[in-house]
């Protein structure tokens, strides 16, 4: 990317004044910042004034806050020259969203520009411990790049030790299918002394905050194998871009991440969105389980097909099952039907009730996903859709007889833009 030196040009003649060289450095400086980064590297080889102007600082500070909106490099202490020649425009097409391929159990990153630290960094977004959609999720710094005495860093921040031991060479590539992916270089860096028992163990206390006598036998195999997994991909894996939810005019619900409680397979990470003629609204998961693997859709609700019940009708699940769906109304407006009140049915799973609202603004015939174990024969099964406000909603698993709560994602990162 950078010319070291000058290079060897044409003799392209100054005194021309129908030339562009003729004009003056701060105007040409100008000029020159308008050009891509590529393009800027190109110009550069071109004479000696175009070599002088594309190292001006002020023609990478366009690019910076152009291409990657900064601002401020007091965090970063160098050039914003330094900044986007050695670190942007070889990493900067990580910024965004990603799903780690880490088999069924996905996850959820975000690469991101920390001025402040003067960094690229990468952020791992998990649920928080105990299961409650309403908490915030967790997070955690997997890899940061940085220029330090003129020198880029790329480097793994997790493993085995204190933050220092936590530092240790990274690389950072993009696949035939533009994919990033992720490659520790010093694997040793996150095995632990002991045997096998101790490293669940402690892996399954930082990851869940469990004790072991608190772990049922069923569950404890879930962890042990989403334990297996993580071993596995842990020092190298690949991840697909997420593209970010953006806000869509006059639909019930904002695109977004939410947080849906999933039972034995606890709070899992949700991407809420719409077909492209917005009569359907899909879930789909970013972190999943061997059931419903992650990247696959978790419900589907029919905008078309909105209900407005009682609370009698709701009191028990057979009645809701016999309920006659109402015909698909194109023309419907959702702005005019009432809020209507919301109740659990009596023989639900009524796991976290006391978070769930009273009343909703709109309730759809929907369908969710199944499936037996390594995501076998999987199927949509019936169900209610609930919308009780902006951030808040629901899914009511008739042929299950549960009920799955779904809070948004409030971390600014994962805002809709």
């Amino acid at each position: 990317m950078e010319s070291e030196e000058f290079p060897q040009t044409s003799d392209m003649s100054d005194t021309n004044s129908s030339s562009i060289l003729s004009l003056p450095p701060e105007l040409l400086t100008e000029i020159l910042s308008y050009l891509s980064g590529g393009e800027i590297s190109v110009a550069s080889a071109v004479c000696r004034r175009f070599y002088e102007g594309c190292n001006e600082d002020y023609v990478w500070k366009i690019r910076c806050r152009n291409e990657f909106s900064i601002s401020d490099i007091s965090g970063w202490n160098c050039s914003y020259r330094e900044i986007y020649t050695k670190v942007l425009y070889h990493y900067g097409w990580m910024v965004g969203l990603w799903q780690p391929d880490r088999g069924c159990y996905g996850g959820l990153i975000c690469v991101k520009i920390n001025n402040a630290a003067g960094r690229l960094e990468a952020w791992s977004y998990y649920p928080s411990q105990p299961a409650n959609v309403k908490l915030a999720l967790r997070s955690k710094l997997l890899f940061t790049v940085w220029i330090c005495n003129g020198e880029t860093h790329a480097q793994c921040r997790t493993g085995i030790g204190g933050e220092v031991a936590k530092q240790h060479p990274i690389v950072l590539t993009k696949n035939a299918n533009k994919d990033l992916c992720i490659k520790c270089q010093s694997p040793e860096k996150h095995q632990t002394s002991g045997d096998h028992d101790l490293r669940f163990w402690t892996w399954l206390s930082e990851e869940y905050g469990f004790e072991e006598r608190n772990v049922g036998v069923f569950d404890q195999h879930l962890y042990i194998r989403k334990y297996n997994t993580f071993t596995e991909f842990e020092c190298e894996y690949s991840c697909k871009r997420i593209l970010h939810p953006r806000s869509t005019p006059g639909v019930v619900v904002q695109p977004g991440f939410f947080k849906g409680d999933y039972s034995a397979h606890g709070v899992e990470i949700i991407k809420l969105g719409y077909t492209d003629d917005l009569k359907q609204l899909e879930l789909l998961k970013i972190t999943g389980d061997p059931n419903i693997p992650a990247g696959c859709i978790t419900m589907k609700a029919d905008l078309l097909c909105p209900m407005v019940l009682t609370l009698t009708q709701q009191e028990e699940l057979e009645t809701l099952s016999e309920i006659d769906l109402p015909d698909p109304d194109p023309d419907m407006q959702l702005g005019q039907l009432p809020s209507q009140p919301f109740r659990i049915p009596n023989g639900c799973s009524r796991e976290g009730s006391n978070l769930v609202p009273e009343s909703c603004k709109w309730r759809f015939s929907s369908r969710g996903q199944v499936a037996y174990d390594n995501y076998t024969r999987p199927t949509f099964i019936s169900g209610h859709f609930v919308v009780f406000d902006e951030d808040t909603l629901g899914f009511l698993w008739i042929d299950l007889e549960a009920f799955c709560l779904l809070k948004r994602c409030t971390e600014t990162d994962l805002a809709c833009l």
